[in-house]
């Protein structure tokens, strides 16, 4: 009988031993984003990454749904368009982290530091939209029926006073007589019919065809021709396009795709190069005083003689940057 409580007991815990891991993580990505910071794409869900140091890790469109990142280091990390729906991130650092439009639906955000986290157009936890939250105050209202009670008690109160007057200057009716006798009151009152006319040009009917010829030359623009007309263009795909000495102030150019692009003496103040790709792009001379390249790759861009006054640089990448200014030298890649 002992000899058959020892066979059960050695087979049950063989049984336990080879029993298949719970998580649904790829291993191999789990290993890859250990060894290198980097696994953009990768399958992690479930993940064991508590108290895990991933500053700047490159998490582009990663899958962590249901992960535990409790007290991870996640400071300057991408975690653009990353699932992060049901983790824990309770305790995380996320200073700084580019979560644009990721999905944060049901995570776990007790006490986690999330200073200056871009989260712009990502899905919070209670089933929200950033994006929701930044048009909601695009609130149209126009306060036109006040304006007509303002001119109506004037109207109201100067009747009182023309009685008064027309009271006092009762006297000379023969004035009044001449007039009424003369043929011209006639023409008079044709003139109130013509005031219906007035109301033609209240009919605009110019706003269709605007708006049908509006979207005809978006289609055919290309992004470079978009940019120099509107100023505006978001992930675009601007590789090697020659914007040289081009006025492109307050331009919004977030995680545009701009390497290798010869923008040397660009006007880029006030420009948004958030997470935008500037590798190896001539920036030689450009203005970009007060740009927001907040997570910026400049990876070998040249940027002799640029000016950088007051430029947001956190969490922008300088590996191989070209200054000509010792002062920059030194800047933190």
């Amino acid at each position: 009988m002992k000899k058959i409580i020892l066979q059960w007991t050695t087979v049950v815990g063989m049984l336990l031993a080879w029993q298949p891991s719970l998580y649904c993580f790829e291993q191999a990505d789990l290993e890859r984003l250990l060894n290198s910071n980097q696994c953009g794409g990768c399958d992690l869900q479930q993940a064991p990454l508590a108290h895990v140091d991933l500053t700047r890790a490159k998490l582009e469109g990663a899958n962590l749904q249901g992960a535990d990142l409790q007290g991870a280091l996640l400071k300057m990390a991408d975690l653009a368009k990353a699932n992060l729906q049901d983790a824990n991130l309770s305790g995380a650092n996320l200073e700084g982290a580019d979560l644009f439009r990721a999905n944060l639906n049901g995570a776990m955000l007790d006490n986690t530091a999330m200073g200056s986290a871009y989260l712009a157009g990502a899905q919070l936890p209670d089933g929200s939209s950033q994006a929701d939250s930044i048009q909601a105050p695009k609130t149209v209202k126009v306060v036109e029926p006040e304006k007509p009670k303002t001119v109506e008690s004037p109207t109201k109160s100067s009747q009182a006073p023309v009685q008064q007057a027309i009271t006092t200057t009762a006297p000379p009716p023969p004035t009044i007589q001449a007039v009424t006798k003369a043929p011209e009151v006639v023409v008079a009152q044709t003139v109130p019919k013509v005031q219906p006319v007035e109301a033609v040009p209240t009919v605009p009917i110019k706003k269709p065809p605007t708006e049908a010829v509006a979207p005809e030359p978006v289609v055919s623009q290309s992004p470079m021709a978009r940019l120099l007309e509107t100023s505006t263009c978001p992930e675009c795909n601007l590789a090697a396009a020659d914007l040289a000495g081009a006025d492109l102030q307050d331009s919004y150019l977030e995680r545009a795709n701009l390497e290798g692009a010869n923008l040397a003496k660009a006007d880029l103040r006030q420009a948004n190069l958030k997470s935008a790709n500037l590798r190896n792009a001539n920036l030689r001379g450009a203005d970009l005083e007060g740009a927001d390249l907040y997570l910026a790759n400049l990876a070998g861009a040249d940027l002799r003689d640029a000016n950088l006054e007051d430029a947001a640089l956190d969490g922008a990448f300088l590996g191989g940057a070209n200054f000509s200014s010792p002062e920059l030298q030194n800047v933190d890649k």
